[in-house]
């Protein structure tokens, strides 16, 4: 007696157009929520780099302040010195001018000087840590894109 071979279950499925049609649309909502997690992680990386970016960019402002307060303070120091000069009235310094206004102007130029040199450290730290930043935020995209 031959006996007759039962289909499988998933043959029976395919074969169920209602069924094919549900299970179509089941895989198409999970990849869906899968992308749409993926997006995600990537947007809330990029805002993080972002934040990252503006508190950077707040530093470098305080930086420029600074600068433009340290200008005004030898720019006054020069008015003051122009205005000794004119009170003079001659056409040449004495030897206590010409040295207090070389102390002075010495003095001056090491201050701006250190304060540069400070602030070109401070603005290469905070480059490096950006560089640093970037290169971690890369790196999470790349592993976001890879998952």
């Amino acid at each position: 007696m031959a006996r007759k071979r039962q289909p499988t279950p998933i043959f029976e499925a395919l074969n169920n157009s209602l069924l094919f049609a549900m299970a179509l649309i089941g895989l198409v909502v999970y990849v869906y929520q899968n992308d749409q997690s993926r997006q995600d992680g990537r947007l809330d990386a990029t805002s993080i780099f972002i934040e990252g970016i503006q508190k950077k960019q707040d530093a470098q402002n305080d930086i420029l302040l600074r600068m433009q307060e340290a200008q005004g303070t030898i720019a006054k120091q020069i008015e003051r010195n122009t205005d000794k000069i004119n009170e003079m009235n001659l056409d040449r310094f004495t030897d206590r001018d010409g040295n207090s206004l070389r102390q002075i102007l010495t003095e001056k130029f090491e201050q701006e000087k250190s304060e540069r040199k400070q602030q070109r450290t401070e603005t290469r730290e905070w480059l490096r840590s950006l560089e640093s930043e970037f290169e971690l935020i890369k790196t999470q995209i790349t592993n976001c894109q890879t998952n």
